[in-house]
């Protein structure tokens, strides 16, 4: 029993087991997803301040922090004010020991982790399959998807390079698990993770490419020109190119039954 935050799609907090919803104001939903993320460290009060009110004169926004901290440690903590937070009078943090599980945190991990495995054997093992399977399981969403109307253009900056910091680690995830999955043959896989990539990069054609040999190397030459349709619409549409030549001779291959393996 104890402290567990999602950030990864919508915010969500759990606390003793139940969800708690009462935070009232956006500030104290930020202040928690910030210390919670950086909780590897004490941050300044004065940072702090500025994080979420840069545009407010300081000791008013000293003022608001220690009501939003006041505010959260009532949430989180009960009759036991000091059990989540230490707070000095300079600095202020949330207590990495008590907290049970952060989804962004060990969404990273499982990534780094992979890819730390991979740089030392070159190759991915079932242990590191598994690893980027609940990575991708656990990323429901962009960070703190729908948060918005802080108005603090230093918080949003820092949501900004956090959001492409999970959304990159996330597209690795696929990546490597469609790669490896081409290549053990797990045709039906490879497919579904490509197909999840292009929700989220709809315009990269080498996902493109890649879908469709794999579609026809599951004898599905149908589907396969059918997606370099889609390749061919989506470029037009989002970025106004043409596709590449390698595009057009893959397709062509399938078109003509002429496809060899190819390395992407």
């Amino acid at each position: 029993m104890g402290l567990s935050l999602a950030f990864l799609g919508t915010f969500h907090v759990q606390h003793n087991n139940s969800t708690v919803t009462c935070f009232r104001v956006q500030s104290a939903r930020a202040l928690l997803a910030y210390l919670a993320i950086e909780s590897d460290r004490p941050h300044e009060r004065a940072f702090l301040a500025n994080l979420l009110w840069p545009d407010t004169p300081l000791e008013q926004a000293l003022t608001l922090l220690r009501q939003t901290i006041h505010r959260l440690r009532s949430v989180l903590s009960g009759a036991n004010e000091n059990e989540y937070f230490e707070v000095t009078r300079y600095t202020i943090r949330l207590r990495p020991d008590l907290i049970d599980r952060i989804d962004l945190r060990r969404f990273e991990t499982l990534v780094e982790r992979t890819r730390y495995r991979l740089h030392e054997t070159a190759t991915l093992d079932t242990e590191s399959i598994r690893w980027l399977q609940e990575a991708v399981n656990l990323y429901r969403g962009e960070v703190l998807a729908g948060f918005s109307g802080m108005g603090s253009p230093p918080f949003e900056e820092w949501l900004l390079l956090l959001r492409e910091r999970m959304h990159n680690r996330h597209i690795q995830a696929l990546d490597l698990l469609s790669e490896y999955y081409q290549l053990h043959a797990n045709l039906y896989c490879a497919g579904e993770y490509l197909r999840h990539w292009l929700v989220l990069e709809p315009w990269r054609e080498l996902v493109h490419r890649r879908l469709m040999q794999v579609l026809a190397e599951h004898g599905r030459r149908d589907e396969a020109l059918r997606q370099y349709a889609t390749c061919c619409e989506i470029l037009r549409r989002e970025l106004g190119l043409e596709p590449s030549l390698e595009t057009i001779e893959l397709a062509e291959s399938v078109r003509n039954d002429t496809l060899l393996a190819r390395t992407f």
